[in-house]
């Protein structure tokens, strides 16, 4: 099992689903982690929503994430979209459990 634990309360937190670490990989596990310390917090939801869009990305064609500017007029609204085209606040995800393209390309800046 892999996990963080929270900086400010001590938690652990679980970063894992059936098929083991969160994306197949402990690289996707560390990227979820950089992503929460990106952004602030450690929140498990968020973190595990990331691990679910990277998973997502593994069997699904055809996404493409959303040019500097698009994302920056997104955030500027106060909505971002997912990969799966959900409509979300830009730090959420959608009822499908994924994590939108702002939290998505934070990990993926870190």
């Amino acid at each position: 099992m892999c996990g963080l634990r929270s900086p400010t309360t001590g938690a652990a937190v679980a970063i894992s689903g059936p098929g083991g670490p969160a994306g197949g990989t402990l690289a996707h596990t560390n990227r979820c982690a950089r992503a929460a310390r990106h952004h602030g917090a450690v929140d498990p939801a968020a973190v595990h929503a990331i691990a679910n869009a990277h998973a997502w990305f593994e069997v699904n064609s055809g996404w493409a994430p959303p040019d500097p500017d698009t994302l920056a007029e997104w955030v500027g609204d106060g909505v971002c979209r997912c990969p799966d085209d959900c409509l979300v606040a830009p730090e959420g995800w959608c009822e499908h459990g994924l994590a939108s393209w702002w939290l998505i390309l934070g990990a993926v800046d870190d």
